[in-house]
């Protein structure tokens, strides 16, 4: 995935909920949460380039 904010954006359009929006971790990156179709919970991370 080429970022949390394009896997926010599928998950949302498959009708997906976001449990935690982008949240920014200083000086690493940010993260994410989402719910899957089955209604698990996936962690989403992004590290600064």
């Amino acid at each position: 995935m080429p970022s949390i904010d394009d896997a926010i954006t599928q998950v949302q359009a498959a009708g997906g909920p976001v449990v935690t929006a982008k949240t920014p971790i200083p000086n690493m990156g940010a993260f994410a949460r989402v719910t899957d179709s089955e209604g698990n919970v996936v962690g989403l991370f992004s590290q600064n380039q």
